[in-house]
């Protein structure tokens, strides 16, 4: 009896090893092929992955397909990574911008780049005053090139504006550039006691002030204000 209990152990591992065999040589024999075959059951919809040249049975409807399709179209192009050298993150790791020198990064708003000066603490503030046409702080803001005596005349040498990044002024959290027109003359021809026709704020929330214009010719050029990007504190480099 132990006998009989032996050879039916070791002819059961037998069928066992062969079959595993079996289905080994069946998976590299269908290695190569890029193509899937299956027989689907047409009343319940069932799906048989079956090998290359088996039939289906009559209720089944035989299928194929390819394991690669075909390659699709190419997708768009990614967004634009942060430039070579020296990058600036936030405490959390957000990417600020790139350094073009020890002080001056690169970075870009809106899809449109710029440059501000900015360390460890964040952006470096300017004491720059905003100019303005009228005495309530409304036609602006713009910044004060120079002055001249006497009455108008020929502008001063233009702003070359021929960059790859629009140069910032940051007050608190925005940042202010010079749009590329002509510079704009203000004259006064003022008389003692007169009102002021012009005004200034040394910040974007500070008290609009009366200036005084006295037969000068001030020059101005147009500012435009966009909101800085906040970043938790301190910054780092790269």
């Amino acid at each position: 009896m132990f006998q009989g209990t032996c050879h039916s152990r070791i002819l059961s591992g037998m069928l066992v090893a062969l079959f595993v065999a079996g289905i080994a040589i069946t998976i590299m024999a269908q290695a190569p092929s890029n193509t899937i075959n299956a027989c689907v059951g047409r009343v319940t919809g069932i799906v048989r992955i079956v090998p290359a040249g088996t039939p289906c049975r009559r209720t089944e409807t035989p299928i194929q397909w390819n394991i690669t399709g075909p390659m699709g179209p190419q997708g768009p192009a990614g967004a634009q990574g942060p430039a070579g050298g020296f990058t600036v993150y936030d405490a959390d790791g957000t990417f600020v911008g790139s350094m073009l020198t020890s002080a001056l990064a690169a970075f870009s708003i809106d899809g449109e780049w710029y440059a501000a000066t900015l360390g460890p603490d964040g952006y470096t503030q300017s004491n720059m005053q905003l100019w303005y046409l009228d005495t309530v702080c409304g036609d602006g803001p713009y910044y004060w090139f120079g002055a001249a005596g006497g009455p108008p005349s020929s502008s001063p040498v233009p702003l070359v504006l021929n960059q790859f990044f629009r140069g910032l002024t940051v007050i608190g959290t925005v940042g202010y550039w010079q749009l590329r027109e002509p510079y704009v003359a203000f004259y006064g021809d003022k008389t003692p006691g007169a009102p002021p026709n012009q005004s200034y704020r040394n910040g974007p929330d500070a008290p609009c002030e009366p200036y005084v214009n006295v037969n000068y010719v001030n020059w101005y050029r147009r500012l435009v204000a966009i909101t800085m990007p906040v970043y938790k504190l301190p910054l780092s480099m790269r």
